[in-house]
Formats: structure tokens, C-alpha cells, sequence
């Protein structure tokens, strides 16, 4: 299996699986955060027909892997920044990227972004912070904690103001 397949793979696995989020490091096999925030590492990969071993990635591994995901121009900001954000679409599906230099040189956090809103009613908010959006002049910050799907509560509180 070539790099490019196994990206697509992880990816693949990451949608169906519904998990949160991907960690490529290198020198390191991937690891995958699920639903609850647990984090494991990813010892197998499915293919169209069968199970390999999650290989470790090296950094020319996660090096390459960035360089095909980003365009040239945002590459050579990754290399003065050290750090970047960026979308990814694949087929239907839509993920975003974070690649980052940790402790192992070069690292990327792929989280899928999915095709539906989440309702303001899913989120578990008290009746006042709901009559909050109907207010003309409004400011919420939203500070939580990482991992806590900030994005999704900031997308039901968007679309119920619109």
C-alpha cells in the first residue's frame, strides 16, 4: 500500500467509524480519539477487502503526506510557520487539517466535519442562554476545553440565529 492509499484509508476509516479525530506523528503509528475523547493507537487499517498493520510513519512519511494535502503556497507557509490550518475535501467528505510541529517533528490532526448542522435543541443549553440569540447585539465566547466540539456548538448557534 502506497502513502497516498493509506491516507485515503485513514480517512475512509475516520467517516464510517465516526470517530473525532486522526493523529498522524511521526515515528509513531496513528492514533484515533473517538466519540469520548479516548485516545488509542490505530494497530490495523482497513482496505476494499482486507486488514494491514498500521504501519509507524516517518517524518519524510508525514512530510509527503502534508505536501499532497496542501498546495504548493501553503506548504512553504507550513515550513516558515510551523503550523497550519487547513480544509480538506475528499469524495463527499470534508475534514479539517491541522499540521503541526510536536516533540517528533511533523504531526497532523485530521477531524471530519460533517454534512449536518447539530440543532440548538441537541446542545443541552438552559432556556436563557436559548433566548440569548434572539438579542440584536450579542457576544458569546466560546471557551471550552479542546476536544469538546466547540465547531458544532458554534455551528447550531450560528444557524439558529440565521
Amino acid at each position: 500500500m502506497d502513502l497516498k492509499e493509506m491516507f485515503t484509508s485513514h480517512l475512509r476509516l475516520v467517516w464510517e467509524k465516526n470517530y473525532s479525530d486522526i493523529h498522524l506523528n511521526s515515528e509513531m503509528k496513528p492514533m484515533i480519539r473517538n466519540n469520548v475523547w479516548d485516545i488509542a493507537t490505530l494497530e490495523k487499517i482497513p482496505t476494499e477487502s482486507w486488514e494491514i498493520e498500521a504501519p509507524t510513519l516517518s517524518k519524510e512519511d508525514i512530510s509527503e503526506i502534508i505536501k499532497n494535502i496542501a498546495w504548493e503556497e501553503k506548504y512553504l507557509e507550513f515550513q516558515e510557520n510551523f503550523e497550519l490550518d487547513i480544509s480538506y475535501k475528499h469524495k463527499w467528505e470534508r475534514y479539517r487539517i491541522n499540521c503541526y510541529i510536536d516533540s517528533n517533528w511533523y504531526s497532523i490532526a485530521f477531524r471530519p466535519i460533517s454534512k449536518y448542522i447539530t440543532s440548538i435543541e441537541s446542545l443541552w443549553l438552559g432556556k436563557q442562554i436559548k433566548t440569548m440569540f434572539g438579542r440584536p447585539k450579542l457576544l458569546i465566547l466560546v471557551t471550552w476545553p479542546t476536544w469538546s466540539w466547540k465547531y458544532k456548538n458554534l455551528e447550531a448557534m450560528i444557524n439558529n440565529i440565521n
